[in-house]
């Protein structure tokens, strides 16, 4: 809806509905969101992991909290203390 009004998206914006996702528990709604919309628009930084690896971690999500982290490293992203 974002994208048909003419508003972009920034990483703040990515963060808030990671977080509004994994926070309602639709934790699986969230992933969609990360492979469908955040992963491919380039927009990932410690600030959107963050907020990803908090929902993974509070439902349980270890092994795909892990596997969030390292894609991190991986990306160029430095962890810092809040991921």
């Amino acid at each position: 809806q974002m994208a048909k009004a003419g508003v972009s998206a920034d990483n703040t914006t990515y963060a808030i509905i990671i977080d509004g996702l994994c926070g309602t528990g639709r934790v699986d709604t969230a992933k969609r969101f990360w492979d469908d919309v955040i992963w491919p628009s380039g927009r990932h930084d410690a600030f959107v992991y963050s907020a990803f690896l908090k929902g993974l971690c509070r439902f349980g999500n270890l092994g795909d909290a892990c596997h969030f982290l390292y894609e991190l490293a991986d990306s160029g992203a430095v962890p810092n203390v809040v991921c």
